[in-house]
């Protein structure tokens, strides 16, 4: 699962190769940042065992460590039993696969001028496109690449600038975007799930809403974060709502309020959902000395949350996800920030200059990974990065003048992107 950025109604986000793909289980992320599903089997390749083996450890078959025929606490498993998992549980511990920094293969989507782009990968590897486009005939456009890599694109809503894209655990897609036409536009969300899109209101008109996240779990819940605005305070600012809306299957949506905060404009906030679906949203605030700082709440219990301050930085372009463990991770503006509900946090710069995080994504191997922009408004350079076996690697793609993109991973761990790039065009990426 991922998260997914909206911003007033204009997703600021936030692939085997194209042609080739194999079968196999999903590479979607397994936490926070939405949509695709984790893989099925073992570890990240292996049935029902670690990195590679089956049954059994690291190397071993039907065994431990290394040996054969016994794991720590018995025989016919790994450390604690039999199975699989996104942490290897039944077999030794996944290991970190490679960081692919390389542009592997690159195609334009055959879709007109768009506003963004979000991609999700599905249990057969095929590519979800999401984008919008603001022409004479505006709408926000959905398109498939097959595996025989031929699209086919269908319009979810007219009058809308960009949304959210995510897919479940059986590849049904599920969107949150902005209707436009409107002063303060109301948030939707739609879903395929009986074969033709169906939407529904999600936070009404009557507040200006925007700057939020996109989560479906793996129940297929849905989860919104979002901020709305109460009121214009002497001061200039504004009065906010950090909000959290859930939505269970083939029910109606569920609506709590976070926690106040006097900012808003880009400084949206960040949703992420750990291994037991517990939500999790990182926003932006001032404290009484007036100085900026990251807050963070979790979700104990059905409208009520508990948080805490753990960092002082902008939440521009601000993502966030879970790794194995429920370490959560978030980028915000230039700072990685690394950290649990009890213990402290770690932070690392994403690199010099401008650049701000965009999207950040969890692996099937325990990695994290964190999608970023730098350089000016009319260059901005995709740059890359990955948290692994506690020290964080980074990249520059070579991909220049990015506006939004969206990020997953296939079955093989290769990550896959849609980027939407400055003269409106968007084009799928696999990193290799």
């Amino acid at each position: 699962m991922r998260t997914s950025v909206l911003v007033l109604g204009l997703l600021l986000v936030a692939c085997g190769g194209a042609g080739e793909p194999d079968g196999g289980g999903s590479g979607g992320g397994t936490s926070g940042s939405g949509g695709g599903t984790a893989g099925t089997g073992g570890g990240a390749t292996g049935a029902g065992g670690g990195t590679t083996g089956t049954g059994g450890g690291t190397s071993g078959t039907g065994g431990g460590v290394s040996g054969t025929g016994g794991g720590t606490t018995g025989s016919g498993g790994g450390a604690t039993g039999t199975g699989g998992g996104t942490s290897g549980s039944g077999g030794g511990a996944v290991q970190p696969g490679p960081f692919y920094t390389q542009i592997g293969f690159r195609e334009a989507v055959p879709l007109p001028p768009t506003n963004g782009a979000d991609l999700e990968v599905d249990s057969l590897n095929r590519l979800h496109v999401l984008a919008g486009y603001s022409g004479a005939d505006a709408g926000l456009l959905y398109s498939v690449r097959e595996i025989d890599g031929g699209w086919t694109t269908e319009r979810v809503a007219a009058t809308t600038f960009s949304g959210s894209l995510e897919l479940d655990s059986q590849d049904r897609p599920h969107v949150l975007f902005f209707t436009g036409g409107t002063p303060f536009p109301p948030m939707m969300y739609a879903n395929k799930n009986t074969g033709a899109w169906v939407a529904e209101e999600v936070e009404s008109a009557t507040f200006q809403v925007g700057a939020g996240g996109f989560v479906v779990d793996s129940t297929g819940a849905a989860h919104a974060g979002y901020l709305i605005r109460n009121s214009v305070r002497d001061s200039g600012f504004g009065s906010y709502s950090v909000m959290y809306s859930t939505r269970a299957p083939g029910g109606g949506w569920t609506r709590e309020r976070v926690a106040e905060t006097d900012r808003f404009t880009s400084y949206q906030p960040a949703l992420a959902v750990d291994g037991t679906n517990r939500p999790y949203v990182m926003y932006f605030d001032r404290n009484d000395a007036g100085q900026q700082q990251l807050f963070y709440g979790y979700r104990t219990a059905p409208d009520t949350w508990q948080g805490t301050t753990f960092g002082n930085s902008s939440m521009t372009g601000s993502a966030a996800a879970v790794a194995p463990g429920d370490v959560v991770h978030l980028a915000a503006e230039n700072n990685l920030l690394r950290f649990t509900r009890d213990a402290g946090f770690h932070s690392a710069q994403l690199g010099a200059g401008g650049g701000f995080a965009n999207v950040m994504r969890a692996a099937a191997d325990g990695t994290v990974w964190d999608f970023s922009r730098g350089g000016t408004s009319s260059g901005r350079n995709l740059r890359l990065g990955r948290y692994a076996a506690g020290a964080r690697q980074s990249a520059d793609s070579g991909v220049t003048d990015v506006f939004s993109q969206g990020w997953d991973f296939d079955s093989t761990g290769h990550p896959w992107g849609a980027v939407g790039l400055g003269d409106g065009g968007v084009s799928v990426l696999r990193l290799d």
